[in-house]
C-alpha cells in the first residue's frame, strides 16, 4: 500500500474511532458537572447550569465532527488504493473486448 493511500488511512480510522468518544466522554463529563451544581445547592441558575450543558453539546459536536472527517479521510483512502492499484485501466477494458 502506498504512502498515500496509506497514511490518510490510519489518521481516517484513528478519527473515526476516537471522535465519537472523546465527544461522549465530554457529554458525559459536562453532564456530571450538571449534576454536581444541581446536589450542591437547593436554588441554581439557569445560566450556570446552561453553560456546562452548552460544554457537553459543544464537545459532543466535536466528536462528531471528528467522526465524519475520519470518515471522509479513509473514504479517501479506499478510492486513492482503487485508483492506483491499476495505473492504466484501459488495458482490462481491451482485453475484456478481444
Amino acid at each position: 500500500m502506498k504512502s498515500i493511500v496509506k497514511w490518510p488511512f490510519i489518521c481516517g480510522s484513528i478519527l473515526f474511532l476516537s471522535g465519537p468518544v472523546f465527544g461522549l466522554l465530554g457529554t458525559v463529563l459536562g453532564m456530571i458537572r450538571v449534576f454536581e451544581k444541581l446536589k450542591s445547592s437547593a436554588v441554581v441558575g439557569t445560566g450556570a447550569l446552561s453553560s456546562d450543558i452548552s460544554v457537553s453539546l459543544v464537545t459532543t459536536v466535536i466528536g462528531i465532527g471528528m467522526g465524519f472527517i475520519g470518515a471522509a479521510l479513509m473514504l479517501f483512502s479506499l478510492i486513492a488504493f482503487l485508483i492506483t492499484r491499476n495505473p492504466d485501466p484501459s488495458h482490462r477494458i481491451m482485453d475484456a473486448t478481444a
